[in-house]
């Protein structure tokens, strides 16, 4: 019976973490140099066709991807290396190679056949890392995200205020200052220009995200005093910024003020001052909630997939295994969605997903269902496969 999972488990991760790929692979004659020769060069290329195939396979975003690279200025024979890492057993056939004892003639092609293997696992932790910074998303950090603006009936003249980024920029430096100093706990501090579109399971648990709207309005004038009255409507929400929970709401009073206008570097100054002030009141109760979610027992949740067919009671049956076998995670098991060829389980425990997934994938992943039955975890896909045990003869 070892060997019958055994043997399962080999196909069943090589189904999951690899895939063969052959690809009709071209280039410009014109790009061979001396760094890259032919067949270097078309394997470079077939690198880059077949990932970026995989990446849109596995539905995440290749023009990111290779927008990151290429922000890191590699040259070919580093893109070559870095994206090596990903294949196994490649090959690649030159057709009709060029005469290099001849001038390359303009537009001149190459073309090849491009055959390896590529583990998907590699490529989606790999997309992970250049897409999101893996060392900075593990770091305990405070992320920041701010909206000051202005009313629709004014314009950013109203308040001295010729670049509106800038003006913005002074007052997020002033904040990540005062954050560093007042804030404790935080190994850094991120100013976001957008939402975090990507959470990953390593993402550190204990980060926080300050969501802050703030808006300027001019209610009156005084032209002959020179003078304008002001308000400004601010609020804030804090939140865990791995599960989203929402751990502070504030609610600005409106606040109200006259400010001279004559010299409007210094109304500029007055009004940015205000917006940082109101963070600056606010300081000493985000530390005591933040204090408070330090001592919390983490808590994750994960959803896992049922690969092949399922009854009812199998799936009962999983939920029952798994929180027996994990009860010192506090683990629960539960049906988000159910058909006969598979279904969705959602899973909640104390720990991070990735500790749980670890949890999940030990000893092999392998659990006994029943006495007809057994269990097994692919971590990769985060799937269950239901196989039958080895009959007795």
């Amino acid at each position: 019976m070892f060997r019958f999972i055994l043997l399962f488990i080999m196909i069943f991760m090589n189904l999951s973490f690899a895939k063969d790929i052959s690809l009709e692979v071209r280039a410009l004659g014109s790009d061979v140099t001396a760094e890259m020769n032919e067949e270097q060069l078309l394997t470079l290329n077939g690198f880059r066709q077949a990932v970026t195939s995989e990446l849109e396979d596995l539905k995440l975003n290749s023009e990111l991807f290779w927008s990151k690279l290429e922000q890191k200025k590699m040259k070919a024979s580093e893109e070559t290396a870095f994206l090596q890492n990903l294949f196994e057993n490649i090959s690649i056939a030159v057709a009709a190679p060029l005469n290099p004892k001849e001038p390359k003639p303009e537009g001149a092609k190459l073309s090849g056949n491009f055959k390896a293997v590529i583990n998907l696992e590699k490529l989606k932790m790999t997309f992970l890392e250049v897409t999101t910074d893996l060392a900075a998303t593990k770091l305990k950090s405070f992320y920041l995200l701010a909206l000051i603006d202005i009313d629709n009936s004014m314009t950013w003249d109203d308040v001295g205020v010729q670049k509106p980024d800038l003006f913005r920029g002074v007052i997020l430096e002033s904040w990540n200052k005062l954050i560093e100093k007042e804030i404790k706990g935080f190994e850094k501090v991120v100013v976001l220009e957008k939402e975090l579109s990507t959470k990953p399971d390593y993402m550190n648990s204990k980060s926080v995200t300050l969501k802050w709207t703030s808006t300027f309005k001019k209610v009156a004038s005084d032209n002959e005093n020179h003078s304008a009255s002001y308000e400004l409507s601010a609020h804030y929400v804090l939140q865990n910024a791995k599960s989203g929970l929402i751990l502070l709401a504030f609610d600005f009073p409106v606040q109200k003020r006259d400010f001279d206008i004559k010299n409007k570097k210094a109304l500029s100054s007055s009004l940015a001052s205000l917006v940082y002030n109101l963070l600056l009141s606010q300081t000493s109760k985000i530390n005591s909630i933040i204090e408070a979610n330090a001592k919390t027992i983490e808590q994750a949740e994960v959803e896992i997939k049922i690969v092949s067919k399922s009854s009812l009671t199998e799936i009962f049956q999983i939920n029952s295994l798994l929180q027996e076998r994990f009860n010192d995670l506090k683990l629960s098991s539960q049906m988000k969605s159910y058909s006969s060829d598979g279904s969705v389980l959602v899973i909640r425990a104390e720990g991070s997903a990735e500790k749980i997934l670890d949890r999940l994938s030990s000893g092999g992943g392998n659990f006994p269902l029943n006495e007809q039955k057994i269990l097994l975890f692919n971590r990769a896909d985060k799937s269950f496969a239901i196989l039958p045990k080895e009959k007795n003869n």
